[in-house]
């Protein structure tokens, strides 16, 4: 039987450890930076374009300015 998640249970992204986003090494002012966090890293990494790059052809291939809502750029880079 499953459970429901509690608050400090998240399901933080698999990929956290090596991104640049998650680990703060992104330049780009970002005001929205911990809310994206929570929305993609910890809530639905599956809908982040770095994971999506990431987990299609690797994280050698994610352009280091890439914001997890772009998700739009992501074909660009698949192409």
């Amino acid at each position: 039987m499953k459970t429901m998640q509690t608050e400090n249970e998240s399901c933080l992204c698999r990929f956290s450890a090596s991104c640049e986003f998650y680990q703060e090494k992104i330049s780009k002012p970002l005001p929205l930076k911990s809310v994206f966090k929570i929305d993609f890293c910890l809530r639905a990494p599956e809908f982040c374009a770095r994971h999506m790059i990431y987990s299609t052809i690797g994280a050698d291939n994610i352009p280091s300015d890439l914001m997890p809502y772009e998700v739009e750029r992501v074909k660009e880079v698949l192409i």
